[in-house]
């Protein structure tokens, strides 16, 4: 082992602990006085001003904590409204016949070209090719990434951009209620705050089986008290909602991301070549989101690791994600021409080709590119710096488990990294297992007969009757959270500021009286963020005008 000099560089959990509470008590007041405004106009029957409030209230749940990862409360708000205002009677579609396909519905808030979240949609709909796939986008305005209308046309279904119709929100749940109820089964994949596709489920009296892809476990989310089925990638999500979330066991179910294997494009050392880096280097990659890369612990990334690259000069690190980052020039200057950082990009393969050990981002882990980096046979690091109670802190999977170098200092994390850059026999060996490990987990005839098995399991279920399981109280978790996962200016700004982000998210959906009046109130206050006359603009105008100018406004 080459002897590391040790720094600081882990987060200071007491700090945290003490100054936590606090921070939750004053968000819980925001957002419970939100909540509030949506009941007094649910009270009044002023239904598409309160699914506007809602949608306020919900935006501030989950960009920042208050303590709780659902809201009994807010799920019954939404079956309320669904009822009130979007009841359905229709009668359900009629029982599918055994063997034919089945109509399955997706329903995405908006999918990037960016992040794992649309590669789940898109691998999910080709590993199915026995089904009819389509897909609703209820906030859509950019692009639809390629590989996901690829794999809708290829599925013989068809993408409805429920934005793009005149209206705001009340009347997209309308639409989509119509897309629901010809379905045999509706699959959620939406934001964590949504409320369309949530009031239009509990408004369909003879509604399809539903389940919900838990893709944001470590956040607050709707959907509880209204999702007949939740569907986790990771057993630390699925525990989450079971203990904090009210979700019964009968109710949660597990499955593996969904992954699709691609080839080299090119060996090792061209790759190496074609990037500038040395032969004879031994490549640690990371790739993530640049939100990712957040510094804590008075470290930031890079800095974490320069003992290692300062002993050993022929390691090199590549992130791709964050850009430039002035914040790490600094640490960067001490190991010359040995970092090598990369803006966000949708080009990751030459990056993989070129590495040699892939390291999981810190301090928001990025699940979706450990699994994919392990897929191309590298061996993994992750670290969990929160303690025990924090798992959806953590990186863990069905196809990672057992096979991911799980570290949790700092110190210890320098050394795993160490040991895999000199021992080039462990980590070809551990690279090749984990790879095994990954295909046969989350691609092919495997994850296909998982999919079909939580089908059946969804068509079994009653429908959910919004009744949630008791809850468990606040842990380490909960007062970690602001440090780690939520928007800055949840610890910088004022509570003005927090509750204007909030409603602003949502005047373009929201009826025209509202919103003026909002943004009246948001502006008074100095809050305003942006144009008032960009803030005018309804969200569906400004959607048509993108698609038809190929820009965003």
């Amino acid at each position: 082992m080459v002897g590391i000099i040790m720094t600081g560089g882990d987060p200071d959990l007491s700090a945290w602990r003490r100054q936590g509470p606090d921070i939750i008590a004053r968000r819980r007041a925001e957002y419970d006085a939100l909540l509030e405004r949506a009941r007094r106009l649910m009270d009044r029957r002023h239904h598409a001003q309160a699914v506007a409030a809602l949608q306020a209230a919900a935006n501030y749940a989950v960009l920042w904590h208050t303590g709780q990862f659902t809201d009994p409360r807010i799920e019954a708000m939404l079956r309320r409204l669904g009822r009130q205002a979007l009841h359905d009677p229709r009668p359900g579609r009629p029982p599918r016949d055994d063997g034919a396909p089945r109509r399955v519905l997706h329903v995405a808030t908006e999918l990037y070209g960016i992040g794992g979240h649309a590669r789940m949609v898109a691998h999910w709909i080709r590993n199915d090719p026995q089904n009819v796939h389509s897909l609703a986008l209820t906030g859509q305005h950019h692009a639809l990434p390629q590989d996901v209308a690829d794999a809708v046309r290829d599925a013989r279904g068809s993408v409805t951009c429920l934005n793009a119709r005149p209206g705001g929100l009340l009347r997209w749940a309308r639409g989509l209620q119509a897309l629901m109820a010809r379905a045999d089964i509706v699959v959620l994949h939406v934001h964590n705050m949504d409320v369309v596709p949530m009031i239009a489920l509990a408004g369909l009296e003879n509604r399809p089986p539903s389940m919900m892809v838990n893709h944001g476990d470590h956040q607050f989310w709707l959907g509880s008290g209204v999702v007949d089925l939740i569907v986790s990638t990771r057993d630390s999500g699925r525990q989450l909602g079971i203990d904090r979330r009210g979700v019964t066991p009968e109710r949660s179910a597990l499955i593996p991301l969904c992954l699709r294997t691609r080839p080299r494009q090119m060996p090792r050392d061209a790759a190496r070549q074609a990037l500038g880096i040395p032969a004879d280097a031994v490549v640690v990659l990371t790739i993530a989101r640049a939100v990712k890369f957040r510094n804590i612990g008075g470290d930031n990334f890079v800095q974490a690791l320069l003992p290692v690259m300062k002993v050993i000069p022929r390691m090199h690190m590549i992130v791709v994600g964050p850009g430039p980052m002035p914040a790490w020039q600094a640490s960067i200057a001490q190991v010359p021409g040995q970092v090598h950082l990369v803006a966000e990009t949708t080009r990751t393969q030459p990056y993989l080709d070129a590495a040699d050990i892939y390291l999981d981002a810190f301090p928001f882990v990025s699940i979706t590119s450990l699994l994919e980096a392990g897929l191309q046979g590298l061996p993994l690091i992750t670290r969990s710096a929160y303690g025990p109670d924090c798992g959806v802190m953590a990186a863990d999977s069905p196809g990672l488990d057992g096979v991911m170098l799980n570290t949790g200092s700092v110190r210890e994390l320098r050394e795993t990294v160490a040991m895999l850059v000199q021992d080039g026999d462990h980590r070809r060996q551990l690279g090749a297992q984990t790879q095994a490990r990954i295909a046969a987990t989350n691609t092919g005839t495997a994850w296909r007969d998982q999919l079909q098995a939580l089908y059946r399991r969804a068509e079994s279920l009653p429908r959910n009757p919004g009744i949630l399981a008791p809850q468990q109280g606040m842990t380490d978790l909960d007062l970690f959270i602001p440090f780690v996962f939520d928007d800055p200016v949840g610890l910088s700004g004022s509570a003005t500021i927090r509750v204007s982000r909030a409603t602003q998210m949502v005047l373009k959906s929201a009826p025209p009286a509202w919103r003026i009046r909002q943004l009246l109130a948001i502006s008074a206050r100095r809050d305003l963020a942006g144009s008032p006359l960009r803030a005018l603009i309804p969200a569906w105008l400004g959607t048509t005008l993108r698609r038809r100018l190929g820009r965003e406004l």
